[in-house]
């Protein structure tokens, strides 16, 4: 019987005893084919990934001829290793060879890799976006100041690779919670099978950069919606519900920009789910600030619309190999600030990106495994992860259910 460890801290007399739940790993299930999108893609892409035995298509990237990349768990069995599109097919040595969750590429073979001065850049390729390398995080020593390229669309999932595995290792981070209770007036309609409408508001990652089907990931295989459909789409296909959604995001916006344009898009529509992606750009705001800025869009957003339900997804880092800092788990911090000053925050339910993304670090993924341009945009896998999040937060154990000894 295969488990998860989750550890419960209780604090008495000045000291911290542990007590210590297992989580069951469920059953293994035999792989899905899987082309490009349709509703068994969907299925198979919203299993959690702290949740599952079957991990389809998780992304690496290979940086040199004989570049090595990490998965996020000891594969039991390799079902596929493909290009990011899901066209091509690549082989165990010919063009890979496994050891352990790492996965090499074979100089002479065929899967798609950068080059190491054609990723790591002498000068910046893009003058709008310059973006040096921070040398204590690099993997790599240069002597002179070097660039991450930047690009968005194809650029960087065309040198991606999707591997489908099996697994046997227990999940060992912070296990997302249901939050279901902040959100029962949004249940019961579901249950009841009435109409809900559910708005996204805030930055890039709220407008759904860079899902493979959308123009920001290239309009490509294999089309992938933005996260924010997908959710939507579940819950119809669930629940039976019909679900109106509107995107209201903008990409580049900070806390304070969609404040400022909070009565064209927010004001008046009628919203019973807000899905508020913010802090992606905050990253030079300080704590009151910014706390004082998300504390006063929520009480706008309860006092123009008090029956609705409030649902918060927190900002992943940027590439960690950049100079560039949103410091994410800084940002986690605030927004939980922010929501334990509001009146209504029994409404209000915060989805952890942050902290999942840092759990896959610690594992050895490098971040330009799932970043779609280089810097702060998801790729079709990070976006696959933020969905299953924002549906635990608000379905609990109708969405997935840890079961524990």
């Amino acid at each position: 019987m295969l488990s998860a460890v989750m550890i419960v801290g209780i604090t008495a007399c000045g000291e911290q005893e542990e007590t210590v739940k297992k989580a069951i790993l469920p059953d293994r299930e035999e792989f899905v084919g899987l082309t490009e999108w349709n509703e068994a893609m969907m299925q198979a892409y919203l299993r959690p990934y702290w949740n599952t035995r079957e991990i389809y298509n998780e992304t690496i990237v290979f940086i040199g001829e004989e570049g090595e990349a990490t998965l996020m768990y000891m594969p039991d069995e390799i079902e596929s290793v493909k290009n990011f599109g899901l066209t091509e097919i690549y082989k165990e040595g010919r063009d890979y060879t496994i050891n352990g969750n790492k996965i090499k590429r074979v100089k002479s073979g065929k899967t798609p890799y950068w080059e190491l001065d054609d990723y790591y850049l002498k000068e910046p390729n893009n003058p709008q976006a310059v973006i040096s390398v921070n040398p204590a995080q690099c993997a790599y020593s240069f002597e002179e100041t070097r660039y991450l390229r930047y690009g968005e669309q194809t650029v960087f999932t065309s040198k991606q690779l999707a591997v489908t595995y099996r697994h046997s290792d227990a999940f060992d981070g912070k296990m997302p919670q249901g939050q279901t209770e902040k959100f029962e007036t949004i249940k019961e309609k579901l249950n009841g099978k009435e109409k809900i409408k559910v708005t996204v508001y805030g930055d890039s990652v709220g407008v759904g950069c860079n899902a493979s089907g959308t123009i920001y990931g290239g309009n490509t295989k294999p089309y992938m919606p933005d996260g924010y459909e997908m959710f939507c789409k579940y819950l119809e296909r669930v629940y039976g519900s019909k679900v109106e959604y509107s995107n209201q995001a903008t990409g580049g916006w900070k806390v304070e920009n969609c404040i400022q344009n909070y009565d064209s898009r927010i004001k008046d529509r009628n919203i019973d789910l807000l899905i508020l992606r913010i802090g992606g750009n905050d990253q030079n705001s300080n704590k009151d600030k910014f706390v004082m800025e998300v504390t006063i869009l929520i009480n706008r957003f309860f006092n123009d619309h008090p029956d609705a339900c409030l649902l918060i997804l927190t900002p992943q880092d940027c590439n960690n190999e950049s100079t560039w800092v949103v410091n994410g788990k800084q940002v986690e911090r605030w927004i939980h600030s922010a929501v334990q000053d509001c009146d209504r925050k029994d409404r209000i339910g915060i989805a952890d990106a942050f902290s999942f993304v840092e759990w896959m670090r610690g594992k050895g993924k490098k971040d330009c495994d799932w970043l779609a341009n280089n810097i702060n945009h998801p790729n079709d896998f990070i976006i696959r992860l933020y969905t299953q999040l924002l549906l635990t937060t608000l379905l609990g154990n109708d969405f997935t259910e840890v079961i524990y000894e």
